[in-house]
């Protein structure tokens, strides 16, 4: 009985959900003047497989089969070509995103949200000084089923040139 009531009273003072926790973004300001960053995107892909099946007299049919799969592609955007971006404070203040990108161009630390919702405050206080949490779709890391990894976000490699 005691483990059990053990058990009811843990799971009940448990929080309701674990705060999630953020990784940390070396962004600069790149060669057009804004922070480029890569992202993994899912897309959908629709591809015609051909299926070779016995008809009732035993002749090979060929049957045309479409299929559609969904895989992980990376693409290097700028910090305002980011999904539904939100930006904040580490005390939790909201910011327009123009105004994020300004200071994070000037050298702001910059956190990404893992679930793409502004994390908890108690999170955010441990660090100090300039920092600015972003909030996007785009920044929350994905599986990738092809290399069995899981995929962050990260900054846009300098060799790397945007077609404009």
């Amino acid at each position: 009985m005691t483990p059990i009531l053990l058990a009811a009273v843990s799971l009940a003072l448990a929080p309701a959900r674990l705060p999630a926790l953020p990784y940390i973004l070396d962004l600069r300001a790149g060669e057009h003047g804004t922070p480029s960053i890569r992202v993994y995107r899912s897309v959908k892909k629709k591809t015609v497989a051909f299926n070779i099946e016995k008809d009732q007299n035993g002749e090979s049919v060929y049957r045309e089969v479409i299929v559609e799969f969904e895989f992980l592609k990376a693409a290097v955007v700028e910090l305002h070509e980011l999904q539904d971006l939100k930006a904040f404070t580490a005390d939790g203040k909201e910011l327009k995103p123009e105004a994020a990108i300004a200071r994070i161009g000037s050298g702001a630390v910059v956190l990404a949200s893992t679930d793409g919702r502004k994390f908890d405050p108690a999170v955010a206080s441990a660090f100090r000084g300039d920092v600015i949490v972003l909030c996007s779709p785009d920044l929350v890391p994905k599986w990738d089923e092809e290399t069995r990894e899981i995929m962050f976000a990260s900054p846009a490699p300098a060799s790397v040139k945007r077609p404009r």
